[in-house]
């Protein structure tokens, strides 16, 4: 995923307003990762599981998608 968010961001905040949104942000994040621990834990183990040979453990391969 590959998002320009440096774009869409607004070009002027007041610092009470940047603080608000980065709260809310940080708030919103923590919640996600609460919520989805264990699809994001089993995807990222699915993703590391797939960068090695079981026959060739020393040979890394290329994650799928990059």
């Amino acid at each position: 995923m590959n998002l320009d968010l440096e774009t869409r961001l607004l070009e002027e905040l007041s610092d009470e307003a940047a603080f608000a949104l980065c709260e809310l942000l940080n708030e919103l994040a923590q919640a996600f990762e609460s919520r989805y621990y264990h699809q994001l834990l089993s995807y990222h183990s699915a993703r590391q599981a797939d960068l090695f040979d079981p026959d060739q453990p020393w040979i890394r391969r290329q994650p799928a998608g990059d």
